[in-house]
């Protein structure tokens, strides 16, 4: 895919009624602060050796596909560290540490 490629989502009711349903839409002034908030974020984009990465680590630490993808997420962004609860807390998976933010952390 090139950068210019997208995809096309028809528009539905379903979707409608959602976004009728929203208890407190966005005003555009609102809505552009989070969006151009967001774009300052930084995306990983999975290669095909990602993917393969990713694999490895799904079997060596016996984790879930996604979460060994999630995991060579944060290596190829830089991440010493993820927050979640989903792995052990204190566990380093190749370079990254998995600390839960819910729990105290220990020095």
């Amino acid at each position: 895919m090139s950068d210019t490629s997208f995809v096309y989502l028809p528009k539905t009711k379903k979707i409608d009624k959602a976004r009728d349903k929203a208890p407190k839409p966005l005003t555009a002034e609102v809505a552009s602060h989070i969006i151009a908030d967001l774009s300052q974020w930084h995306v990983h984009s999975p290669s095909v050796d990602d993917i393969l990465k990713a694999i490895d680590i799904y079997r060596r630490y016996r984790l879930s596909f996604w979460d060994g993808l999630i995991l060579r997420s944060a290596q190829a962004l830089g991440c010493d560290v993820i927050w979640t609860e989903d792995f052990d807390p204190g566990q380093r998976y190749d370079g990254v540490t998995a600390l839960n933010p819910f729990m105290e952390q220990t020095s």
